[in-house]
């Protein structure tokens, strides 16, 4: 089959961009590739430019904001200028796809939920609908108002997208549920593989370099957007208390989102002050950098108050890492506490402290195992094999439905 992705985000030079659908689209492209699929994806960008990757093919779409755009812009004084935007971006972004078709014939595309890409899809060409977050959740999660006029143009655009779907699927229950509920559709669950990487690329120099400042002591870890949704409050505020009653370090990795992530690295440096021997914060790493860190942690501890089947999660696991989840917010359905990994409920600071001792502490043969059974989870349930077979028995189904009405 030849396979067409629209996204928001993409990799180039096999760098990732610092976003969960970048890191997903990395291993179901090349996977379905490597299964001999001919894979094309189609992402918004700033100039008009081509380029491939590992055999993915990747076409990048721009276009002119033209007088109709400016126009508009102005008379609505640029107050909905999500909207716009999001159905300029579609419409041209769709043009090209439909170009693109009539020279090789694409079978399926797949959309995600966000950025309206999907508002202007092709109707002769079959497609599905990858949900791979909801505004609205994340909104909430991260205390962001949604009723502002420019949230309300982007939920009000996930929500036509979403309604003017049929196939959609969704890498979590917890995702799949709720937009089953909200929208009273049948929402399918397809979970995201485990990713492999090439050993021999991975670079080892910040890993020694926190080795070497940690002194001997075993480090925990946390890498991630910095904002309020991904509990970084929480997490900053018991850390004190953590280091005071624990000799071990800890190690912060990321980037700010937004107003709340300025505010959390005022936090995050006066900790670095404090405890300048066993705190450390680092801006996001690439992959190869990454890994090996998180292979010479002691655990990963990822206090998420909303997550959709967390990449991180599955990745620290596979590596046969304890990881730390947030309870209720999709990573119970990777991890079962105290077999395979620790749960601790959301937003409360009280259990989340108790669970970061209780890991820190672990007698060796009981980490070992709980390492053990992390591994083994992931390996059995998100192998690349199994999940990519789910996708393209998935791209068959509706495939079959759509020859049949058409």
């Amino acid at each position: 089959m030849r396979i067409a992705f629209a996204s928001t985000e993409f990799f180039k030079d096999g760098n990732l961009q610092d976003g969960g659908l970048a890191n997903y689209l990395y291993k179901i492209c090349l996977g379905l590739k490597e299964a001999g699929h001919d894979i094309v994806v189609f992402i918004p960008g700033t100039s008009i430019d081509s380029f491939e990757y590992k055999g993915v093919e990747v076409v990048s779409v721009s276009f002119s904001v033209n007088k109709l755009f400016r126009f508009l812009d102005k008379i609505t004084c640029l107050k909905l200028q999500p909207l716009l935007f999001a159905i300029w971006t579609s419409y041209y972004l769709n043009k090209t796809i439909r170009k693109y078709h009539k020279k090789n014939k694409i079978d399926i595309i797949q959309y995600p939920n966000l950025g309206g890409l999907g508002l202007f899809k092709p109707r002769n060409i079959p497609s599905v609908l990858r949900a791979s977050s909801y505004t609205k959740l994340w909104n909430d999660a991260d205390e962001i108002d949604s009723q502002k006029i420019r949230f309300r143009q982007l939920v009000f655009v996930e929500n036509l997208v979403i309604r003017r779907n049929k196939y959609i699927f969704s890498p979590s229950n917890f995702i799949s549920n709720y937009l089953s509920r909200k929208f009273g559709k049948k929402i399918l669950t397809i979970r995201t593989p485990y990713p492999v990487y090439e050993e021999n690329a991975f670079s080892y120099k910040l890993r020694n370099e926190i080795q070497g400042l940690v002194k001997g002591r075993k480090f925990l870890l946390y890498y991630g957007g910095i904002g309020i949704w991904k509990g970084i409050p929480e997490l900053l505020n018991i850390i004190p208390i953590f280091l005071n009653d624990n000799d071990v370090a800890f190690v912060l990795l990321g980037n700010p989102k937004g107003k709340s992530g300025k505010e959390n690295l005022k936090q995050i440096a006066k900790l670095e002050v404090d405890y300048k021997s066993r705190f450390f914060y680092y801006p996001a790493q690439p992959h190869n950098e990454l890994i090996p860190l998180i292979d010479a942690s002691h655990a990963v501890v990822l206090p998420s108050r909303v997550e959709n089947l967390s990449n991180a999660c599955i990745e620290s696991m596979s590596r046969g890492k304890i990881v730390l989840g947030t309870d209720g917010a999709s990573f119970e359905e990777l991890i079962i506490d105290g077999v395979n990994g620790f749960l601790f409920k959301k937003m409360n600071e009280a259990d989340l402290l108790q669970k970061l001792t209780i890991i820190s502490r672990l007698k060796s043969d009981v980490k070992l195992e709980i390492e053990e059974n992390a591994r083994a989870f992931v390996k059995k349930a998100l192998a690349p094999d199994i999940v990519l077979a789910e996708h393209v028995n998935y791209y068959h189904r509706v495939l079959s439905t759509f020859k049949k009405k058409h």
